[in-house]
């Protein structure tokens, strides 16, 4: 990579971590706020407007992303954030929040797939795998920061100014992004009728036998396993009679093992076939240490199966966006990266939503086992068709 393109590139993964070190904040604040104050629903109700706003617009926010330069577009969307982020902070009541949580949602939509296809058209192929690590690796520095300086931050402040944080990270992330120098110009016939389907991304995700093989997969494992973000609060402060800061600090664990992770990912490189073994490996770890951390009987023995999991996290996190990257063609990438973010919202939001009807009805700790243990099995009889596809393909 050439100084350009390294200044480039490091300017996103210092603003994109600060700006997740912000929501991680703003996360742990809201639901601590739930867990004190309101039903345990509304945690199920906070992530679901988050997420709905990318299953509507994802489809269209991937096609105009593919037909406008990008930089400015995100860059104005991080100032919106800051100012929803803001509103969170003053209005506490669950109508201002959840209406607020949609705005972030409806914003995501599209600097989601914005981030993710800008990147790499400026890095050169060869380096996309040492690029997305770098991107990671950042991404598990702000894990291992937030949880821990949301904890303290609602510990000594409440919870508004944990959000007004947040905030200056969007605000942080707007400017970093409109001083880039490079930026995502859409192809010569972007315009044209044939080049803006919307579904072309998923069209691509479903012709591609390899990318639907583990798209299947990943999907079957986040709807087995996104159903303990629902009780992670309850289970950690509660069944296991954590403090506030505890809570942080675990959270902050496994962002140290999401570092070490992304590091590792980074530079792993190989065929397809090693490509996908590293994701559904981190995968399986992921389930592995879930399960065992549903079995822990005090919080000191979550802790090991926390920075594993981690690890696990974090190569999944930084081969995953390398190999649909480089299977899918720059005129359509910001389709194709919004494509597999809506499967993925559609698929944790189901889990959620079955979570939350889980969670009446076993405790934290079932639920906990159930989602590890399940998703554990989902890889063990889903993945072999996956590699199956991959060997053909080399």
């Amino acid at each position: 990579m050439n100084s350009v393109v390294r200044r480039d590139l490091y300017i996103i993964a210092v603003a994109r971590a600060l700006s997740f070190v912000g929501d991680q904040i703003a996360l742990i604040t809201l639901m601590l706020r739930v867990a004190a104050h309101g039903p345990r629903i509304m945690t199920a109700l906070i992530t679901l407007c988050a997420a709905l706003p990318a299953v509507v617009l994802s489809p269209y926010a991937g096609g105009l992303i593919d037909r406008i330069p990008v930089k400015k577009f995100i860059g104005g969307l991080g100032l919106v954030n800051a100012v929803a982020a803001v509103g969170i902070g003053v209005w506490h009541g669950p109508v201002a929040t959840l209406l607020l949580m949609v705005v972030l949602g409806a914003s995501a939509a599209f600097t989601g797939p914005g981030y993710s296809a800008l990147v790499p058209s400026f890095v050169p192929a060869d380096d996309l795998p040492k690029a997305n690590g770098t991107l990671q690796t950042f991404t598990a520095m702000a894990s291992m920061a937030g949880p821990f300086l949301g904890g303290i931050l609602v510990a000594a402040f409440g919870t508004s100014w944990p959000l007004y944080i947040d905030a200056l990270s969007f605000a942080i992330l707007a400017i970093g992004t409109l001083s880039l120098r490079h930026d995502r110009i859409p192809a010569a016939d972007a315009h044209l009728p044939e080049q803006r389907d919307v579904w072309a991304g998923v069209k691509l995700l479903w012709n591609d036998a390899l990318l639907r093989a583990v798209i299947i997969v990943i999907i079957f494992f986040v709807l087995a396993l996104m159903m303990v973000n629902v009780t992670e609060v309850f289970f950690i402060t509660q069944t296991l009679h954590a403090s506030t800061l505890m809570y942080g600090i675990s959270g902050g664990i496994f962002g140290v093992g999401m570092l070490v992770g992304s590091i590792i990912g980074g530079q792993l490189k190989g065929d397809q076939r090693r490509q996908i073994l590293y994701i559904f490996g981190g995968a399986f770890t992921i389930s592995l240490c879930f399960t065992g951390i549903a079995l822990a009987p005090s919080l000191a023995w979550i802790f090991a199966p926390l920075a594993i999991a981690g690890i696990g996290n974090g190569i999944t996190e930084t081969v995953f966006p390398t190999l649909f990257a480089l299977r899918s063609d720059e005129a359509i990438r910001g389709r194709v990266f919004a494509a597999v973010g809506v499967i993925f919202t559609v698929a944790s939001m189901v889990s959620i939503a079955f979570g939350g009807l889980v969670t009446s009805l076993l405790s934290p700790r079932g639920v906990f086992l159930l989602g590890g243990a399940s998703s554990a099995v989902v890889i063990v009889i889903l993945a072999p068709n996956a590699l199956r596809h991959a060997k053909k393909s080399d």
